[in-house]
């Protein structure tokens, strides 16, 4: 049974304010990626992420390339308490350069890059609020390097 089914809708018109986001830690054996400069989520500030069952996660985030990338994706995490929950990749990730302000390629100290994403959350119905750690990365495809991940607290109401 799949827990949470993220799926991709294209830009988001509206940011609300920065959110409190996290490093990526678990899975990436080099030690932690890049974090983020700042991320965004519409709705959201940062001491509180609510979003209604089958809502919309409107993620816009900033990161400074030390690296030059040709090829990237995106690729989602969602934990609960810890423990990975089994998703389906949202449709639309494996090509990130869309979505990414200037498009690809994007290179080492060009200054801060921008992208932007939407994500449906579909989790099953609980007759209580349920907080998720969703974490999205940026990596490259010819080389396999995570460049950038941040991950950030979604209450699920």
């Amino acid at each position: 049974m799949k827990y949470l089914l993220l799926a991709l809708i294209l830009p988001a018109l509206a940011y609300a304010g920065r959110v409190t986001h996290y490093p990526c830690t678990n899975g990436y054996p080099d030690g932690s990626p890049s974090v983020p400069n700042w991320v965004e989520v519409e709705g959201c500030d940062e001491s509180e992420c609510t979003i209604p069952h089958g809502g919309t996660l409107n993620l816009r985030a900033a990161y400074t390339p030390t690296t030059s990338h040709e090829n990237l994706e995106f690729f989602v995490r969602v934990s609960l308490q810890g423990i990975p929950l089994p998703i389906e990749q949202p449709p639309g990730l494996a090509d990130a350069c869309p979505h990414i302000q200037g498009g690809c390629p994007i290179v080492a100290g060009q200054g801060e890059t921008i992208s932007e994403i939407d994500i449906l959350v579909d989790f099953p119905s609980v007759p209580i609020a349920v907080t998720v750690l969703a974490g999205v990365s940026l990596r490259d495809l010819d080389t396999g390097e995570t460049v950038v991940c941040g991950a950030v607290e979604v209450t699920i109401a």
